[in-house]
């Protein structure tokens, strides 16, 4: 005869009511089949798990210690089916996450907070990247859903989008830096000062994004300084080796010598768009996504 989880609990009823028939009662058992099991596990184990007397029923130490090993084994043997269960109905599981550097630093800081608040059981993994990479991603299956630069073509019935915010430009300078003495700035003050910009491949999207306005405004930046994040673009402009046009996205800016103005003569803005295959999603990706759709129609409720 084998050791199972029945044995386990007929154990911990008897052991935490200290009586054999109070015991039986509370498992729905006769008050024999009870005191067999306890029999044949002592026999079993070859120890004493209780002493018992014509009057009462206590603990060994080695009953002690059996008591608690057997609270563990069960609690962690329902915690599993209960982690099963929520796998299943999608209250528990991963999520792989896209995103690109402005959704990185601005909404999502937000929303998966929420969101885990409200699903504690569904990690997100992150994976910040460009958007073309995304898209081939989301495609593969190796992300459940990207947030990515700017819309998707509209054509592709097979996919579902989502806008989740749009930011106007913003011009980021050194705070001692003559064009901080405005409260807003044009394009045109800009026409001299040299230019810090994220890199390519990485930010393909938003320089192409930038050519374009440039090309129809008839503006042509002095690019000195090309980097691989925001952070760098951040560093760089703080550290008075030039200016940046950035999207409003209300980065949370540490850096005491960087000052933010906005862009009034430019009426483009940056948008971030949330995009995922509704015929591959998980049960856990669903709801995320009808999150996502909720905090876009008014924050929701932690």
């Amino acid at each position: 005869m084998s050791w199972d989880l029945r044995h386990a609990r007929i154990f911990i009823a008897v052991a935490e009511e200290l009586h054999f028939s109070r015991a039986a009662q509370k498992l729905h058992l006769a008050q024999s089949a009870v005191s067999r099991t306890v029999r044949w596990m002592e026999q079993d184990l070859k120890v004493t798990l209780l002493n018992r007397s014509t009057r009462n029923v206590a603990l060994t130490s080695e009953g002690a210690l059996l008591l608690d090993e057997c609270r563990q084994i069960v609690a962690q043997f329902e915690r599993s089916i209960k982690r099963t269960r929520s796998i299943a109905t999608g209250f528990a599981g991963e999520i792989d996450l896209g995103c690109n550097d402005f959704s990185f630093m601005a909404e999502l800081p937000v929303i998966v907070p929420l969101f885990r608040q409200r699903f504690p059981d569904i990690s997100i993994r992150l994976h910040e990247g460009e958007r073309s990479q995304q898209l081939d991603d989301l495609a593969t299956g190796k992300l459940d859903i990207a947030f990515i630069m700017g819309p998707v073509d509209p054509l592709n019935n097979s996919i579902k989008t989502l806008t989740t915010a749009k930011y106007p430009l913003t011009v980021l300078i050194k705070k001692n830096h003559p064009l901080a003495k405005r409260k807003a700035l044009k394009i045109r003050d800009l026409a001299n000062e040299p230019f810090i910009f994220g890199s390519r491949p990485g930010w393909n999207t938003y320089r192409s994004f930038m050519e374009s306005l440039f090309a129809d405004i008839q503006f042509t930046p002095k690019i000195t300084q090309e980097v691989y994040g925001s952070i760098g673009i951040f560093g760089l402009v703080a550290s008075g080796l030039g200016v940046s046009i950035y999207p409003d996205c209300r980065v949370p800016i540490q850096y005491q010598n960087l000052v933010v103005r906005p862009l009034v003569d430019v009426e483009r803005q940056v948008e971030t768009t949330a995009v995922w295959y509704p015929k591959t999603l998980t049960r856990a990706a669903s709801h995320f996504v009808s999150f996502v759709q909720e905090y876009c129609a008014g924050v929701p409720a932690p």
